[in-house]
């Protein structure tokens, strides 16, 4: 219970050639994600429901730009804004949810594109989980993930700037 936010100010910098996906930010839970901010080719959107749902935040999204993100979890829905204009209330709500932010690439053997590189800078990133302190860690960082499944990588000037996974329970 409570309010859970989470503020990043990031860029979506590369996507994989064959399969031009990334993920940019997710809600997840124990098992799977519960939503996720997923740039597809030049739509960026917001998309849950197992992928069954989606609203689009910006429907021509150019890579390397900066934007900022601010998702809030509380009273049973997850709002989303992007660059400060709500772009999405949705009716969610759940225990065990945690942020992740990075670059989770969508494309694998199958597509043809599993050794290419998708690519994320987080220039700012604030998590709030309503004691109003938040967990921060503003240094410049930014990850990347070939399509190969396992951990994001840090690029080596992003080393000091890891950035803590965090849990929160986001139910009304």
């Amino acid at each position: 219970s409570g309010t859970h936010t989470l503020d990043v100010c990031e860029a979506i910098t590369e996507v994989p050639a064959a399969k031009p996906e990334v993920v940019a930010a997710q809600i997840h839970d124990a098992s799977d994600d519960v939503l996720q901010i997923r740039l597809e080719g030049q739509k960026l959107m917001v998309q849950y429901d197992d992928g069954k749902s989606e609203q689009i935040i910006d429907p021509d999204y150019t890579l390397g730009t900066p934007y900022h993100l601010r998702i809030v979890a509380a009273d049973s829905k997850v709002d989303v804004l992007y660059n400060s204009e709500k772009k999405a209330e949705l009716p969610l709500h759940g225990s065990g949810w945690y942020f992740k932010i990075g670059a989770y690439v969508q494309a694998n053997g199958e597509s043809g594109d599993a050794k290419t590189v998708g690519a994320v800078a987080v220039h700012a990133l604030n998590v709030d989980h309503g004691s109003g302190s938040g967990a921060s860690a503003t240094t410049e960082a930014a990850t990347e993930r070939s399509g190969a499944r396992g951990r994001p990588r840090v690029r080596p000037a992003a080393r000091r700037g890891r950035l803590p996974r965090t849990r929160t329970d986001a139910h009304g």
